[in-house]
């Protein structure tokens, strides 16, 4: 098939709508129309519909859309060059973390995006951080960011990092164990607890350290994302142990309140780290997209200190 009518029907997918996806790829209304024509053609589909809204996929358009995109995007990185302006590019940036991060960085790296590359598309999805290796494999993301261990990723993956990974106690504002100080461990078995678990067990290493001292704690809330924690803890007395930026991040804007951990709850030897396939380490959009990350988790580890 001509590479050029994948390119139109990425555009059209893109704009719905005839006069701009022509635009995109300076070509004339009619002369675009023409290549739908001839898209409908090739894939005995109609493929989009018109309405009052502009054009609607069919279902055939939309299973193809992904698989089209990527397909593009890939080319376009194996064929760009050191000197190609990241700013111009028309490229999508997939883009998998767990909501947590997504909550602290995506704020700044798409407000950037969007300001600096007017034609670059973001499509980012919550992923669980361990299953990122199978995501960049499988080319459904091509950018994670997730605090694998070293010896957890794969040759063919490359990364840098962001900040080290650390854990706090959230509670509402107000909470009797809210306040600078540090929390006794006997304090975190008096109240309700909401953990957060990725399909895996809910038992923790805080489960391991209240045993050891003698304590136990109640589970009464397992949530598949941490997005819902503030709107629990505002409502309750219960009390979550989640990541130190998401947390300091809600709690800058008067969500929550941050505690420090018992002594006796070990912090992770884990570092948030940015992972891409090798086979992107030379395209300058990727590599452009990448420092953007990097400056973006810059200011997150200083909002720690």
């Amino acid at each position: 098939m001509d590479l050029n009518l994948l390119v139109a029907f990425d555009a059209l997918f893109r704009e719905r709508n005839v006069t701009r996806a022509g635009k995109r790829l300076g070509l004339s209304q009619p002369a675009t129309s023409a290549v739908l024509a001839r898209l409908r053609a090739a894939f005995d589909d109609e493929l989009f519909v018109r309405t009052p809204r502009g054009l609607e996929p069919t279902t055939r358009a939309e299973a193809l859309a992904e698989p089209v995109g990527r397909a593009l995007s890939d080319l376009r990185a194996a064929i760009e060059t050191s000197d190609v302006d990241p700013t111009a590019t028309e490229a999508t940036f997939r883009i998998g973390a767990v909501d947590a991060v997504l909550s602290v960085l995506l704020g700044d790296v798409g407000g950037r995006v969007m300001k600096e590359a007017k034609r670059a598309r973001l499509d980012v999805r919550p992923i669980d951080p361990f299953a990122a290796p199978v995501l960049l494999a499988s080319r459904e993301i091509d950018l994670a960011i997730a605090p694998l261990p070293e010896d957890a990723v794969p040759r063919a993956v490359s990364w840098a990092p962001l900040f080290p990974l650390d854990l706090v106690l959230a509670t509402r504002l107000g909470h009797p164990l809210a306040g600078p100080r540090r929390v006794a461990l006997a304090d975190l078995a008096r109240f309700p607890h909401v953990v957060v678990s990725f399909a895996g067990p809910v038992r923790t290493a805080v489960d391991d350290a209240l045993a050891a001292g003698g304590e136990g704690r109640h589970v009464a809330v397992v949530l598949g994302s941490f997005l819902a924690i503030p709107h629990l803890l505002a409502t309750s007395d219960a009390l979550a142990i989640v990541p130190g930026p998401f947390a300091r991040a809600l709690a800058a804007e008067g969500l929550l309140a941050c505690s420090v951990l018992p002594k006796e709850i070990p912090q992770p030897s884990l570092t948030m780290k940015m992972l891409w396939p090798k086979r992107l380490d030379a395209s300058a959009s990727h590599a452009w997209l990448r420092g953007i990350v990097a400056d973006v988790g810059r200011r997150v580890l200083e909002a720690k200190r």
